[in-house]
């Protein structure tokens, strides 16, 4: 068994000012008090501490941590421990839980969920198999069952898709 802390990702990094060392992120979650001063903060296994924040538009953040974000770079998550966040209602999921899924049309294996693309309605499932991938809506006419524990999804895709 592993000793690794699970960890949900929360932001990616945006951009880099290397003189201020202030780092602008693209949010993640819907909870905005994760980017509040004195709130904590993984990076590529470091903690940091947010020492100033600045909300930059809708789904921005400018911050500044400490220590100093040197590992930090455009791209990096940002992370926190799966702990710390709440459990979400029924028929709803982290972005993690499903990354790596198998995915199941009427019995027909599809392939793995790659990615997640959000989008302004719903989430969209990147489901790659064979170098091939099919884009599925993360909507209730189409996702019947999911399994967090087994890590199966099972969808009924419309004619067409």
């Amino acid at each position: 068994m592993s000793n690794t802390r699970r960890m949900i990702t929360i932001a990616k990094v945006k951009g880099k000012n290397p003189r201020t060392k202030q780092v602008t992120v693209y949010k993640l979650t819907d909870n905005t008090d994760r980017f509040e001063v004195g709130s904590a903060l993984y990076c590529h296994g470091v903690i940091y501490e947010v020492v100033h924040s600045q909300p930059k538009g809708q789904k921005e953040f400018t911050i500044e941590l400490t220590p100093s974000p040197d590992l930090v770079v455009v791209g990096s998550e940002l992370k926190v421990p799966y702990e710390s966040v709440p459990i979400l209602e029924e028929g709803t999921f982290y972005h993690e839980d499903l990354v790596g899924m198998k995915v199941f049309d009427e019995g027909n294996y599809l392939g793995e969920i790659t990615n997640i693309i959000e989008t302004g309605s719903n989430d969209v499932y990147v489901v790659t198999y064979d170098n091939s991938e099919i884009l599925i809506p993360s909507i209730k006419s189409v996702i019947k069952h999911v399994d967090i524990l087994k890590q199966t999804m099972f969808v009924n895709l419309p004619k067409g898709l």
